[in-house]
């Protein structure tokens, strides 16, 4: 089992290398590649979340009481040449090449200006309409993709390493600290985001 550390949306290769998510995504317009991108943020925190309640159910390791012991990993239990091992193989090598969803978001940041906006306009979005931990997953890559979090923290006067925090999983930034940061990022993006009602 992956940690959960290491869980990520990926998109599948056909044997001639290609991807027709990957041509569909990129062929999208920047408003519409934006709401995916969150789309597919907001259920990769759903799977995560799913899985940190099997691993608080089963212990971690698949027994039935929570604080069991870390199980070994699958290809240290199967010796080379097994048959076992060999299957195990076999299936992956079915399943195909893969690539990560993220780089391909901050790809299409870095080259498209209008899609890293629109981006950026859905992040904040999303923080506001209360799903604060994808709304955080999506301004953290975007910060990755453009700014960087060295920059970032030089213009906030905030240590790097707590704006990292700051966007984790688990971090829990003031408001006082994310209007800062939301409002650099905005200059330094050339666009100005207003709070308006909704249409009833």
């Amino acid at each position: 089992m992956l940690p959960l550390s290491m869980l990520e949306l990926r998109y599948y290769l056909a044997s001639d290398g290609r991807s027709p998510f990957e041509d569909w995504f990129s062929n999208l317009n920047a408003a519409a590649a934006a709401k995916v991108a969150v789309g597919a943020k907001h259920r990769q925190d759903e799977e995560i979340g799913a899985a940190k309640d099997i691993g608080r159910t089963t212990g971690g390791d698949g027994s039935s009481e929570p604080g069991g012991s870390r199980s070994t990993h699958r290809s240290d239990r199967e010796p080379p040449g097994s048959p076992e091992r060999a299957a195990r193989e076999m299936r992956e090598d079915k399943m195909g090449v893969t690539k990560s969803f993220k780089a391909l978001v901050q790809r299409r940041v870095v080259a498209e200006p209008a899609f890293a906006e629109a981006l950026l306009r859905e992040g904040i979005d999303t923080m506001l309409s209360g799903d604060v931990d994808t709304g955080k997953s999506i301004l953290r890559d975007y910060i990755k993709a453009t700014v960087g979090f060295e920059k970032l923290g030089e213009a906030t006067d905030t240590p790097p390493k707590s704006l990292i925090r700051m966007f984790s999983a688990r971090g829990n930034p003031q408001a006082r600290n994310l209007f800062s940061v939301i409002g650099y990022l905005q200059k330094q993006a050339g666009v100005e985001f207003h709070v308006e009602p909704a249409p009833r």
